[in-house]
């Protein structure tokens, strides 16, 4: 199927996982239809269908990673891939995405065009793969939405002697394109790279059917058991509309009552993460592995991950653990740190991915043919050369470009849903303003991105993230990919955003304008207008409010009851099964 060629549409987004789609949705329910999503691939789904390896799944709970308008119809706490990709592509169906869609769509430059007197433009240029065939083409917009998360380009270490490799070596995000299977490595040796999300949860699947694995941890990470609710209250909960919501309004406050408190170094926070930790392991590590394999490092610094499967799969005796690094690799092993080789069929990194710098593979050029991010380095500007954007939206230079999932709006405590979703609504604001004003372009003003940004760096001061060297949160020692506060204040300081008054208007006709506000409408969600619908809402559930209020005070028992009830199983777990899972210390021990 080929498609023509498109020169002058209001709105392209990049990317059709989760963000794109919540974008896309965002615009029909407003009115707006010329929009087409850019899809390199040849379906739908973003990092879902990326990543098809043995174990994917979300460690999120599932009334938490998915739409607030879509509710999972499901009774299982969390998906699996499949499962998450199924929801999205019933998502895209349901709100009519797809006819939006352009596939083989590999976006590779973009150019905004200025032009004095008419519209201004963005030149999306894109290489595309059309079956066997390939071309480019130059798609037109006014604006221009990139939704192409950050967990898409493998990143392989480049470890001495791995050119000389002999048998395969594959990415975890490689398995769906490889067309590779659980069953290719039975009987196979083994060595996974790497100690994070997707290492965790290949593991304990691979495991099963290998003769050996060998895991190679540089860093340990906090693994922290999934306590999920019990099958009645998770079955009661799921059912029932009105539940399910307050239940979704529940998970964030106590995910980051727990997790942002850890990072902001809250002594109870940090030691309650220590402790789950500690006795996640205490049931089936001893004390040598216990100490090799604990995290030397701020909990929260890097992502605090959950798992009930791993350390049961550590000590199976087909599991080789080494911390002490990869030295080399030979043409048929890995060569450790420690002098041990190991024979090796298959090398799985579980390396992670590209995420610095953002928008990896895209070149963009802005006003004045402005580089993005390529700043110089000065004291004027201390975010010079690494991602930055106002409330990770917008940045100067770069007017009607907006972005989702932009820099510092990861959310290392919560879930990047809630992020999107707040996103889609201001980037189809500020589209209605341009288009009910009929402006050329809008850009943040220079002043406001850069009081953003040195509210940041003093609030990243002295988190967790910061106390480490490295991580793939870090640019240059800097935070550029967490939100340093909670999911609601992001929302509200989003919804506040006034347009006129936090952006640069190029109208019609002139040059360049910036206007103050007089006589102009105000394009904030935080207005008049938006008061008055807070007054008239709080007077409407006024009579509502002495049922609401000790309802969700009996939910909120109810369901950290149920948690606790959990922990304390796992607490009376640890003291009574305890050291029962000692019996192949010597050859642990001799593997670490």
């Amino acid at each position: 199927m080929a498609y023509d060629t498109i020169s002058n549409i209001d709105a392209i987004i990049i990317g059709s996982g989760f963000a794109g789609i919540c974008q896309a949705i965002e615009f029909k329910k407003n009115g707006i239809h010329d929009f087409l999503i850019l899809e390199k691939e040849s379906d739908l789904g973003g990092t879902w269908r990326d990543n098809k390896y043995p174990g994917a799944a979300c460690d999120i709970p599932t009334a938490l990673y998915s739409f607030s308008f879509e509710r999972v119809q499901t009774h299982t706490s969390h998906l699996d891939h499949m499962a998450m990709l199924e929801y999205i592509r019933k998502v895209a169906v349901k709100y009519g995405i797809l006819q939006h869609i352009r596939f083989g769509q590999r976006v590779e430059s973009m150019v905004f065009v200025e032009d004095g007197n008419a519209h201004d433009m963005w030149e999306v240029n894109v290489n595309t793969s059309i079956g066997e065939s390939t071309a480019t083409r130059c798609y037109g917009a006014k604006i221009v939405v990139t939704a192409v998360g950050q967990l898409h380009y493998p990143r392989i270490p480049n470890f001495p002697g791995l050119d000389d490799f002999k048998g395969e070596i594959i990415h975890t995000a490689q398995f769906g394109k490889r067309g590779k299977g659980i069953e290719d490595y039975r009987g196979k040796k083994v060595a996974i790279i790497g100690s994070g999300a997707s290492a965790i949860q290949i593991l304990p699947d691979i495991q099963k059917v290998c003769e050996e694995v060998h895991l190679y941890v540089r860093t340990p990470n906090y693994i922290l058991p999934r306590i999920t609710l019990s099958r009645v209250p998770e079955l009661i909960i799921t059912s029932v509309p009105f539940l399910w919501r307050m239940y979704r309004q529940f998970l964030p406050f106590m995910s980051e009552m727990m997790l942002l408190n850890a990072v902001r170094g809250i002594y109870l926070a940090q030691n309650t993460v220590k402790f789950l930790a500690s006795i996640n392991m205490r049931l089936f590590l001893d004390a040598s592995m216990r100490k090799a394999l604990t995290p030397c490092y701020p909990a929260g610094a890097r992502r605090v991950l959950f798992s009930n499967t791993f350390w049961p799969a550590v000590v199976q005796p087909n599991v080789f653990v080494n911390v002490s690094g990869i030295k080399c690799f030979s043409d048929d092993g890995v060569l450790a740190s420690d002098e041990s080789l190991a024979k090796i069929d298959t090398i799985i990194c579980a390396t992670g991915f590209i995420t610095n710098p953002f928008l990896f593979g895209i070149n963009v050029m802005g006003r004045s043919k402005k580089q993005l991010w390529k700043e110089e380095e000065g004291e004027e500007n201390k975010c010079a050369g690494i991602a930055h954007a106002y409330l990770g939206i917008a940045t100067r230079g770069f007017p009607n470009l907006f972005f989702m999932y932009g820099p510092n709006t990861n959310a290392g405590s919560n879930s990047v849903i809630l992020f999107f979703e707040e996103q889609a609504k201001f980037i189809t604001r500020a589209f209605q303003f341009l288009q009910n004003q009929n402006h050329k372009s809008i850009e943040v003003k220079a002043e406001v991105e850069y009081e953003f940004n040195r509210e940041l760096l003093e609030r990243s001061k002295g988190l967790a993230w910061t106390k480490i060297k490295s991580s793939w949160y870090l640019a240059k020692g800097k935070n550029v990919s967490n939100w340093v506060g909670c999911a609601d204040e992001y929302s509200e300081r989003l919804a506040a955003v006034d347009i006129v008054k936090d952006f640069e208007i190029h109208k019609n006709g002139e040059q360049e304008a910036s206007v103050d506000g007089c006589g102009e409408l105000s394009y904030s969600r935080g207005g008049k207008e938006e008061k008055n619908k807070r007054l008239s809402r709080l007077l409407f559930e006024v009579p509502f409010f002495f049922v609401k209020v000790p309802f969700f005070f009996v939910f909120f028992v109810l369901i950290v009851g149920n948690m606790f009830l959990e922990l304390a199983w796992l607490v009376w777990r640890c003291w009574s099964l305890g050291r029962q899972h000692g019996s192949n210390d010597g050859r642990k021990n001799k593997a670490l």
